[in-house]
C-alpha cells in the first residue's frame, strides 16, 4: 500500500480563500467522495445553498444539531458538512420543511436557508472513499491497513467490479491510461494500475458537422489504435467515465463497458471498494491495552461493550464505522481477532462470537470520530477555515 490519498483523485485547491465558490468546493469534495459511490438507498451531496456563493469556512459534524449551527453563527463561516444526511425519502427520515421547535432538524434547515449556509453531506460515498480517515485510524491503533471490508453481493447479484474497453490512438494512448488510473481504475488488491492493451487498426468517417480530432469530414481514416481494458469499482463508473471522456482526443469515444464475476480481493486497501479496514497490529497487546488504545483512539471516556471473550493477545483487527452489521460476515472473512464498530442487532452479534468473532461496539457517533476530522483536514488543505462540530448524541 502505498501514501495517503494514492488511489484517490487529486482535490482543487484554493489559495484565496474568497476565490472559492461552492460549486468548486462541491467540486472538490465530490472529486474525492463521488456521489455516485453512495449506497442505492442513501441521499447524498448539496441540501441547502446557492452554487455561485462563496465559502467562508465550515462546520463538520455528524449530525445537525442546534449546537454544530450556533458553531457556525460563532465562527462566522457560512457551511455545515454532515455526515448523516439531514433529508431523507418517506418513511426513512425527514422529508418536509415545516417550522417547528428551535431544535427540530426541520427548523435548523430553515435557519441555515435563511442565514445563507449551506448543508452538505456525505455519507456511505465517504465511507467507500476516503482512505485518509481509515489511515489516521490505523495510525491511532497502531495497525497495519491490510485490506478494506467488503460486503457479500447483493441478492440480485450486483458485485462491485465493471470492465471498460475502449480504442485509443496509439501516440496518446498512456496519456488516457493515466487518466483512468488517476480516477480509480485498474485497482486489484495490492496492485493498480492494471490493463490490457492490443495494437490494432481503426477506421472512421466525420459526417458532416463533424470535427475530427484526426483528418477531416468525409474522408476515411485508418490509423493504429490500442484496445485498451480495465476494471474499475461500479461505484466510481460516473467518474471513470468523465476521466475518459476528458482525456480521450476524439469527439466521439467509443467504449464497452461489461459486468464481470470478479470478486474483490482480500488484500488492497481499495479506493471505492467496501469500508473500513482490518489488518495485524505492529505488535500483539493484551485487552486492556487494546480497549484502552481503542478508546484513546476514538477520543471517548465511554467503555465499549465488549460481545465475546478477548483473546489473551490481540493480534489482528478490523473496523467499520457506524451500524456494521453488514460486515460481521467480512470480519469473519478476514480471519481478525476482533472487529470494532458503532453498533450491531444482539443476534448478529451472537452469531458473530459462535463463529470466533469478538464483536466490540464503540457507539454509533464515537465510531464515527474521524469523519469530520478528515473534512476538516481536506478544507484547510483547500484554504478554507474549517472547525470541528461538537460530539453528536444519535446516529442514523
Amino acid at each position: 500500500m502505498s501514501g495517503r490519498k494514492s488511489t484517490a483523485p487529486k482535490s482543487s485547491k484554493s489559495s484565496k480563500l474568497n476565490t472559492m465558490t461552492l460549486r468548486e468546493w462541491v467540486h472538490s469534495i465530490e472529486s474525492l467522495t463521488p456521489t455516485s459511490a453512495s449506497e442505492s438507498w442513501d441521499n447524498v451531496g448539496l441540501f441547502v445553498g446557492d452554487l455561485n456563493q462563496p465559502v467562508h469556512g465550515i462546520v463538520a459534524a455528524i449530525d445537525l444539531t442546534l449546537e454544530v449551527l450556533e458553531l457556525a453563527r460563532k465562527k462566522k463561516v457560512n457551511g455545515i458538512v454532515l455526515h448523516h444526511p439531514p433529508l431523507f425519502p418517506k418513511g426513512r427520515g425527514l422529508a418536509r420543511l415545516v417550522k417547528a421547535g428551535p431544535n427540530e432538524l426541520s427548523t435548523l434547515l430553515l435557519r441555515c436557508f435563511e442565514e445563507d449556509i449551506f448543508v452538505y453531506a456525505t455519507h456511505t460515498n465517504f465511507d467507500r472513499c476516503a482512505l485518509d480517515a481509515m489511515l489516521d485510524l490505523a495510525e491511532a491503533m497502531n495497525l497495519y491497513p491490510e485490506s478494506r471490508l467488503v460486503p457479500r453481493p447483493n441478492k440480485d447479484g450486483h458485485r462491485p467490479f465493471r470492465k471498460l474497453v475502449v480504442t485509443i490512438p496509439e501516440p496518446v494512448a498512456g496519456h488516457v491510461k493515466e487518466a483512468l488510473f488517476a480516477a480509480g481504475a485498474g485497482q486489484i488488491g495490492n496492485y493498480d494500475s492494471c490493463g490490457f492493451s492490443l495494437l490494432g487498426e481503426g477506421t472512421f468517417r466525420g459526417q458532416p458537422g463533424s470535427s475530427p480530432a484526426i483528418g477531416a469530414p468525409g474522408i476515411t481514416e485508418v490509423l493504429p489504435e490500442i484496445r485498451f481494458e480495465t476494471i474499475y469499482p461500479v461505484a466510481l463508473e460516473d467518474q471513470i467515465l468523465r476521466a475518459l471522456k476528458s482525456a480521450h482526443p476524439y469527439e466521439e469515444v467509443a467504449y464497452d463497458l461489461y459486468d464481470v464475476h470478479q470478486e474483490a480481493s482480500p488484500k488492497g486497501f481499495v479506493y471505492g471498494i467496501g469500508y473500513g479496514v482490518a489488518g495485524h497490529l505492529k505488535s500483539p497487546v493484551s485487552p486492556q491495552v487494546f480497549l484502552k488504545q481503542t478508546q484513546s483512539a476514538f477520543q471517548t471516556s465511554s467503555a465499549p461493550k465488549v460481545h465475546g471473550s478477548l483473546p489473551k493477545a490481540i493480534r489482528s483487527m478490523a473496523f467499520s464505522p457506524g451500524k456494521g452489521s453488514a460486515m460481521i460476515s467480512a470480519a469473519i472473512s478476514a480471519k481478525v481477532d476482533v472487529f470494532v464498530t458503532g453498533e450491531v442487532d444482539y443476534h448478529e452479534a451472537l452469531t458473530a462470537t459462535r463463529q470466533g468473532l469478538v464483536v466490540i461496539e464503540m457507539g454509533h457517533p464515537e465510531s464515527e470520530h474521524f469523519f469530520p476530522r478528515t473534512i476538516a483536514a481536506w478544507n484547510r488543505e483547500w484554504g478554507v477555515p474549517a472547525h470541528i462540530g461538537p460530539p453528536a448524541h444519535s446516529g442514523i
